[in-house]
């Protein structure tokens, strides 16, 4: 943040696309999908520590949508040590910086957060046949942005369809039925002088 940095730990084998990341939006989606979790570590220091439970959610309060303090950017350490990204060494022999140790206090341990746990999609049996609206189902389980289904971006591998009856078309696929994909015809298309009316009605 400005002024601030704070943690934060994967819960799944996972790491951004680039070591650092300026969209808070990618940070919220990621703790929404409970992949990703922020910790505000000065909560859990001095002599009068918070509750974890506490940390996180003043974590999450920083990339909030309301939140009034300025996101500056996230680094992915991960991402960062395969971009052979390393620690500067600041010099200066000062030496180690050695934490203050004081007196130990009891704190109390709170029962641990409940994930969702890894949802394993086994293979339909030979003799079960799942419909068209159960194989859809099945395929938004996968709740990551890996799901192209949730996180579809238009680019040059995708190909426009131009369909008067899309919920047809879908039916049609589903049934196993084949088509060609034919481009656009711009013959007849009212720029070439002809007529598609006068042609019909010959």
């Amino acid at each position: 943040m400005d002024g601030h940095a704070f943690a934060g730990f994967w819960l799944k084998d996972e790491d951004f696309s680039s070591p650092v990341v300026d969209d808070a939006q990618m940070l919220r989606k990621r703790l929404q999908l409970q992949e990703l979790t922020l910790v505000e570590t000065t909560l859990l220091t001095g002599p009068n520590p918070g509750r974890f439970k506490q940390a996180v959610e003043a974590g999450a309060r920083h990339v909030a949508e309301d939140s009034h303090e300025p996101f500056e950017a996230a680094i992915d350490v991960k991402r960062a040590r395969t971009a052979s990204v390393r620690p500067l060494d600041l010099g200066g022999g000062a030496g180690a910086i050695a934490p203050a140790i004081g007196p130990a206090r009891p704190v109390e341990i709170e029962a641990p957060p409940a994930f969702e746990e890894e949802i394993n999609r086994a293979a339909p049996a030979a003799d079960q046949t799942l419909d068209r609206l159960e194989k859809w189902k099945a395929s938004l389980l996968d709740l990551s942005l890996r799901n192209r289904l949730l996180n579809f971006k238009d680019s040059k591998t995708g190909v426009a369809l131009e369909c008067p009856n899309p919920a047809r078309l879908a039916a049609l696929l589903a049934s196993g039925r084949r088509f060609k994909v034919q481009g656009r015809s711009d013959v007849l298309d009212g720029h070439d002088g002809r007529d598609a009316a006068l042609i019909r009605s010959g």
